[in-house]
């Protein structure tokens, strides 16, 4: 959910929503057709003096690692790229 209202909020344009299968688990990739990310592609970081807002995308990298997952930044030609690596339940 964070991911989707984080791109339709500073995405703009469209926002694309992709699963697949990735040996016991799964990726989810959101896409979008703004700016990108602040930094790039690379590790989701909180932003410095950002008062209440710019964690959202670093609370959401803590709490895939938590479920044994992986959040990241991707390269794209547009836009921003995150994907989340989550593991099948039970694996």
């Amino acid at each position: 959910h964070n991911l989707l209202v984080h791109a339709a909020e500073h995405g703009g344009g469209q926002v694309r929503l992709a699963v697949r299968r990735r040996g016991s688990g799964f990726v989810l990739a959101v896409e979008d057709d703004g700016p990108g990310l602040p930094g790039g592609p690379g590790r989701l970081r909180p932003r410095r003096h950002a008062g209440r807002r710019g964690h959202g995308l670093a609370v959401a990298a803590w709490v895939a690692a938590r479920h044994g997952g992986r959040l990241a930044a991707e390269p794209s030609p547009r836009g921003a790229l995150v994907t989340l690596e989550l593991p099948a339940a039970g694996a």
